[in-house]
């Protein structure tokens, strides 16, 4: 079995961790519960602007796209009139457009479209004359940044277009060591407390700019857009408010490449956003040292949700410019993950920075790998402890984080005179663990005890993991109404509502959001196709409904009953797989919509649908079960025209193991629904019987798992098939627990679960769980044409982390950890 073994994973789960340095918890302390109550009011006072319906195309003022022309101007004279005009979009076309700064004014939105390309001059005389801004922390006048706005209101920067820097080792980068003097005596004129008007930099000077920089600015939105290659810093805002960086990817790896680093900022909300840096990813500031304490703002009210952070030297980072300290700081549902990835939450500073930090809450946080800690707190940031301003580090909440590699689980250094208090860890894991962690000078530090994750969950992780966006699963590009997706949000949904995590939750209705329109418009779904494989996500639907009753969802699935009101039929009412598959039922068909009429019936109060889901069970029983081995045959063809097809019996040749796992999955879960009183329930518990002794009857007796092709299993090519053996298993389990079948056959099942940890399951060094030896897909008839023979099923690809597999091997899971881990 390719389980990892606990003894080996070095897992540290500890609780009611009392070292001598620590004191019990003072009843007035914060907790993670009652900082999180602040986030809804945070998020009600983040508004995104909102621009008038205007638009002022930079090529109607000039700008060209051949690579030469410099279109400072003609973006200056975009950007001046929209604003004269009462405000609206600055639209940047497709195609690439060399400038240098942009300043953007109140009610501007500057808009790239698809394909266009902002390519900033690299020439430092480009960037003058120098503006009032903050390098470093420190306030000054120098080159302006690459997209600059000083107090002004309502603006933005969205799209789907690029913004390059153009920066690299040959023009900005390079001044990463020249400009140590530089910012040596910009710090000293801070301390010396000479007047921000006298500290002027720029030409002559080494202290590269930022790439966008609102400065005192309100009511901010950067969206969709790729920011790559600043000189510095990729997104900085200063004593700004209102604040939505959303679905922005940014990318470079010069130094000091932060992502975006909100400084002295208030009510800020960085979400659905993807960061591979040169530095960190996200670092809040606050102002260094004595001109931090004498602007004395702090950062206070920043939210970071399901972002993906790849490359940097920290995740979610405070710090070190962070004199005026920093507050109320959320990150939760994020995905870390690259070994050039230091650590995940990093709080730096030291007595010479200084700085109050508190109430700072992660949540929910996946860390596949981090190279030094998940949690990193220092005192001895750079200058160490060489100052007089003690920091004060307290209240810091880590809940349900999981951190699979790392070299330190938490490294956290405060001073003994002023030591880092209430750092307290809940739900944590963190696995393959090099060292024991350090903790020094600091009191009332808790890690509490967190189980093991189930099978399931780790699978459901995984799948989070690997497909940020719930519309990725089955290996999707772009989103689309898939019964493939919903075959793996139906266990997750469940595992949302039994282990009430909200984060399951959000991650499956985020799918149906995304497919249904306002008024229930089901999006890529055309009714006139009449394909069952549509109907399967409705399932899921139902529950979504029935947890947040929107009309929406109701229109939806509406549209999916309405389909099924005049679906094609044979001639004794068996459902059409597809109208491109006329007069022909399909094993796969009763699994995406016998549970659906049975649950919509139940929901919505229409009976009827009971007779009918049971009528299609019987009829494909009749017409595909074979008397000698007690299977069922993939396809059915009334017509008999079909090449497939017996010409005396009309079905196909062989028994796919998955077409008769969906069958079973059907009946299993129809009875979900099914009255107890209904007439024909007990014949729909008969055929149960009948199938489950068959599978029964041919599973491998060596491994406990089934063969692609079910019955036989010595025929050359043929292989053992991960789909078929999780949904057999999920069937006899879920049959087991509920009495539908003898439990003799509960032993049966578990050595099927066995057989596939052993034969396909693989848990890789990051933690992830992986599914292997799936069939991508199999069908009868089409274009190019399926005949159904031997060599074709087993000749269709095969793949690993395939969601129909995927999918019931998380439902086998949840079923056997029903059975046995109460």
């Amino acid at each position: 079995m390719k389980m990892v073994n606990d003894a080996l994973r070095m897992r540290w789960i500890l609780f009611g961790l009392c070292l001598s340095f620590m004191v019990t918890l003072c009843p007035a302390e914060m907790t993670s519960e009652d900082g999180w109550k602040h986030v809804p009011k945070i998020l009600e006072r983040i508004q995104p602007p909102v621009f008038a319906d205007r638009d002022f195309p930079v090529t109607n003022f000039g700008a060209r796209t051949d690579g030469r022309t410099d279109n400072t101007e003609a973006f200056a004279k975009a950007i001046q009139a929209c604003h004269a005009a009462g405000g609206g979009r600055v639209v940047v076309p497709e195609g690439t457009f060399l400038t240098g700064p942009i300043h953007l004014k109140s009610n501007v939105n500057l808009h790239l479209a698809k394909g266009a390309v902002i390519r900033f001059i690299t020439d430092p005389n480009r960037y003058l004359p120098v503006v009032f801004t903050r390098f470093e922390g420190t306030e000054c006048w120098n080159f302006s940044p690459l997209v600059y706005a000083f107090e002004q209101e309502n603006i933005a920067i969205t799209g789907q277009g690029t913004l390059d820097g153009n920066a690299d080792y040959s023009n900005w980068w390079y001044w990463k060591d020249p400009q140590r003097p530089d910012v040596a005596a910009l710090v000293k004129q801070a301390e010396d407390n000479v007047p921000v008007d006298q500290r002027r930099y720029g030409l002559g000077h080494k202290l590269r700019p930022n790439m966008i920089q609102p400065y005192r600015c309100k009511n901010i939105l950067i969206e969709g857009v790729t920011i790559k290659n600043s000189p510095m810093w990729h997104i900085h805002p200063v004593l700004s408010q209102n604040i939505t960086v959303r679905s922005v990817t940014v990318i470079g790896h010069g130094p000091n490449n932060d992502g975006c680093n909100p400084e002295s900022c208030r009510d800020v909300l960085i979400e659905h956003c993807y960061f591979d840096t040169g530095d960190d990813c996200i670092a809040v500031k606050s102002g260094r040292n004595a001109d931090g304490r004498r602007v004395n703002v702090p950062s206070e009210n920043i939210i970071v949700r399901h972002c993906t952070m790849k490359d940097g030297h920290g995740g979610v980072v405070i710090g070190s410019e962070i004199s005026g300290g920093a507050r109320y700081i959320f990150a939760e549902n994020c995905l870390m993950n690259s070994p050039n990835l230091d650590r995940g939450l990093r709080i730096k500073t030291n007595s010479v920075r200084g700085g109050v930090v508190e109430n700072i809450f992660m949540r929910n946080v996946t860390m596949q790998q981090v190279r030094e800690a998940a949690l990193l707190i220092n005192f001895y940031y750079q200058e160490g402890d060489a100052g007089q301003f003690d920091p004060v580090v307290r209240n810091i909440f880590m809940d349900n984080v999981h951190c699979y590699k790392s070299r330190y689980p938490w490294l956290l250094r405060g001073y003994e005179r002023s030591p880092i208090r209430n750092v307290v860890l809940t739900n944590c894991i963190f696995e393959n663990i090099e060292r024991e962690g350090i903790v020094e000078a600091v009191e009332n530090f808790i890690v509490s005890e967190r189980k093991p994750l189930s099978w399931s969950e780790r699978m459901i992780r995984s799948v989070m993991q690997r497909n940020p966006e719930s519309w990725q699963i089955d290996f999707s590009t772009r989103p689309r109404w898939k019964y493939a997706i919903a075959v793996v949000l139906k266990p997750i949904w469940q595992a949302g509502i039994q282990t009430q995590n909200k984060e399951y939750l959000e991650y499956v209705r985020a799918y149906y959001d995304k497919l249904i329109t306002e008024d229930g418009r089901i999006l890529t779904y055309d009714l006139n196709t009449y394909n069952l494989d549509n109907i399967n996500p409705g399932k899921t639907l139902i529950d979504v409904y029935l947890y947040d009753p929107q009309p929406k969802y109701r229109t939806a699935i509406e549209t999916l009953r309405t389909q099924m009101k005049t679906h094609p039929r044979i001639s004794t009412g068996g459902f059409w797989h597809k109208k491109i598959y006329p007069h022909q039922m399909w094993l796969d068909g009763i699994y995406m919509v016998t549970p659906f009429l049975a649950q919509y019936a139940a929901v919505f109060d229409e009976p009827e649908l009971f007779d009918e889901a049971v009528r299609q069970i019987l009829l494909m029983e009749k017409y595909a079960r074979d008397e000698k081995t007690g299977l069922l045959y993939h396809g059915y063809d009334e017509s008999r025209q079909q090449k497939w097809a017996d010409p005396q019996t009309g079905l196909s040749p062989h028994f796919w193991g998955r077409s008769i796992g969906w069958y079973a999955m059907a009946l299993v879960d129809t009875l979900d629904f099914l009255p107890e009183e209904h007439p024909q329930r007990d014949a729909v518990i008969a055929v149960l019987n009948r199938l489950v002794k068959a599978i029964s009857d041919h599973q491998d007796e060596k491994t406990g798992v089934w063969y692609q092709i079910v019955n036989m299993p010595d025929a050359e090519g043929n292989y053992l098939e991960s789909s078929c053996s999780s949904m057999f298993v999920y069937t006899m389990f879920k049959a087991v627990r509920l009495g539908y079948i003898p439990r003799s056959y509960f032993d049966a099942a578990e050595k099927g679960y066995e057989g596939i940890f052993e034969q396909f399951v693989e848990v890789t060094e990051d933690g992830q769980v992986h599914l292997h030896k799936g069939c991508e897909v199999a069908g009868l008839g089409g274009n190019p044409y399926r005949d159904g023979s031997y060599e074709y099923y087993i000749n269709e690809k095969v793949r690993t982390n395939d969601p129909k597999a995927v999918g019931p091997f998380i439902m086998a899971c949840q079923e056997y950890e029903a059975l046995t881990l109460k």
